[in-house]
């Protein structure tokens, strides 16, 4: 990767993309004002709420007869999904206090791998992790007048016999549904592996504005907002080492305040005042970890500035010697295996390359995906996001094998008995 700063001449007319003053913090990766970050078991709990929330919201939504789908049959298919995703439940759907989730033993399993002693107590503790923060929330009440709400996301949690469940405050459930909005079941697979926080929040942003996303533009001053990545704030060692000094107005999350003799006053320390350091400790890691782990769903559409290089997904705008601004240059792929099969017919098509010959690296790759397959011991063990993969993958190989035995009658390096069982195996396991 160039050391060089990305950038372009032009200079933005309008921002496209600003976070909503009310949705800056409402984010999982880190909490409102406190900016926790959550571990990766804590980011897999938070997961399964949003699912289920999602899922709920869903169902009021067609169950709506007033303000749900059946109110928007008349509308076109744009009118209609603006509708769907605008859509709020009637207060009343919503329990006065806490909403209930349950999760039986195969969705536990399906995101942590087991329900042993030992996913017993790494629940446990994720749950601990997340139950022990306060949400600060500011909101006007119907007076006008600003209010400040504070609660727990979780206030009780019990896992028994591999069942979890989980009880929601109201205030975080009314957040969580107008979150979750923008996460699809494939994003939310994506997040769970990411390591992190600003390559979580980069998702956040892009997978609530998918086709708008490429070349969508932001301030640098809105990006360091958003991100959390403006100001110092205190971390855990922080206030550890102020408890063992008897100092205990020390609070994780809190900004950083440090005395400016100039101006008299108390003020808040930046954490990357320098551009260079904002792009090597925030940008670059954010965007290059999202492309590496989000497999081929998220895809760089800029181009590289020498050759042999990779896109990077961003470019930075210039106003004069000034980076004043970021351009977003992702793209959504919905079935990354067949656009690559597409793109490798539409390459021999105009380079006039022998079809055969083009097919070969990508059903090689297939093949390889396949078989992993053959490694499963349990069903349970598989993730719904990896089943979803190896459908896709097979019924690429199946259509594009068929094309191959069409063109010729020589044995293929990727056609193997190995593949096929795990095809077998597969339609064995997974048919439902």
């Amino acid at each position: 990767m160039s050391n060089k700063l990305s950038a372009t001449s032009e200079q933005p007319q309008t921002m496209l993309y600003r976070m909503p003053e009310e949705l800056r913090y409402i984010i999982p990766a880190k909490f409102l004002f406190g900016r926790q970050e959550l571990n990766k078991n804590q980011r897999k709990i938070v997961a399964l709420l949003l699912l289920q929330i999602k899922q709920w919201r869903d169902e009021l939504y067609e169950s709506d007869l007033i303000n749900g789908k059946m109110s928007v049959t008349e509308l076109s298919v744009d009118e209609r999904r603006a509708h769907y995703n605008n859509f709020r439940p009637d207060p009343d759907t919503i329990p006065k206090h806490h909403l209930a989730v349950r999760f039986q033993q195969d969705i536990i399993k399906k995101m942590f791998g087991s329900i042993d002693y030992e996913t017993h107590r790494i629940i446990g503790r994720a749950l601990k992790g997340i139950m022990g923060r306060v949400v600060h929330e500011q909101d006007r009440d119907s007076a006008g007048k600003l209010v400040t709400k504070m609660y727990v996301i979780i206030p009780k949690a019990e896992i028994s016999g591999g069942v979890l469940e989980i009880l929601i405050d109201r205030d975080a459930a009314i957040k969580l549904i107008d979150h979750s909005k923008g996460y699809s079941d494939t994003d939310l697979s994506i997040w769970t592996e990411l390591d992190g926080g600003y390559s979580q929040k980069l998702l956040e942003v892009i997978s609530k504005n998918k086709r708008h996303v490429n070349g969508m533009t932001m301030s640098i001053e809105d990006f360091r907002f958003t991100f959390a990545c403006d100001y110092k704030t205190y971390s855990r060692k922080d206030v550890e080492d102020a408890i063992k000094r008897g100092d205990n107005s020390v609070r994780y999350g809190d900004h950083v305040l440090k005395y400016n003799p100039k101006t008299e006053i108390f003020e808040k320390v930046p954490l990357y005042p320098r551009m260079q350091s904002l792009q090597h400790r925030v940008i670059e890691p954010a965007f290059q970890q999202l492309l590496s782990k989000s497999q081929g769903y998220w895809v760089a559409t800029d181009k590289p500035e020498t050759e042999g290089a990779e896109p990077k997904g961003y470019e930075l705008i210039r106003v004069k010697k000034k980076i004043t601004g970021i351009r977003f240059c992702l793209k959504y792929v919905k079935n990354p295996v067949v656009k690559a099969i597409k793109e490798k017919k539409q390459e021999a098509k105009d380079e006039s390359i022998p079809l055969l010959e083009t097919m070969s690296p990508v059903m090689n790759s297939l093949a390889q995906t396949i078989i992993e397959v053959n490694k499963v011991s349990a069903i349970l063990d598989v993730k719904q996001e990896q089943v979803n993969a190896w459908k896709l993958a097979i019924d690429s190989y199946l259509t594009t094998r068929k094309l191959i035995e069409s063109m010729t009658d020589k044995p293929q390096p990727f056609f193997s008995n190995d593949v096929d069982e795990a095809i077998e195996k597969f339609y064995k396991y997974f048919k439902k």
